[in-house]
């Protein structure tokens, strides 16, 4: 997904990124669990809502919900600062205009099973 809409990718979105980057940190600070979640959802949705495939949209929007239901689950500390780190260098990759990277890390890294098995056994009790 986020290949095929990385050139309209616009300084205003990587803004936004960021701040909101930065607005799931402090969440995660305040113990806030349902604002980091809507927050986390928001910031996937920036290069989600630059594509114009709405099956795609409306079909990860319901899985990212369904797979992780944050508001009713708690939050593994580490782990969503693995996640914010891994959003960090996902906007640094962007700014450099390095697609092959930013998908990467997506792919390998931030929707890896097996870089995150542990966290996956724990938040799911397996």
């Amino acid at each position: 997904m986020l290949a095929t809409v990385f050139n309209k990718i616009k300084a205003r979105h990587i803004e936004r990124m960021e701040h909101l980057n930065t607005l799931q940190r402090q969440a995660l600070d305040n113990a806030a669990g349902e604002r980091y979640y809507l927050l986390n959802l928001e910031f996937h949705d920036i290069f989600l809502d630059l594509s114009a495939n709405n099956l795609i949209k409306k079909t990860l929007t319901s899985l990212k919900r369904r797979l992780y239901d944050f508001p009713k689950r708690d939050y593994i500390r580490q782990w969503e600062l693995i996640n914010l780190d891994e959003h960090d260098r996902l906007v640094t990759s962007i700014k450099k205009g390095n697609r092959a990277g930013a998908v990467a890390i997506i792919k390998n890294e931030h929707w890896s099973f097996a870089i995150h098995r542990r966290y996956l056994k724990k938040f799911y009790n397996l």
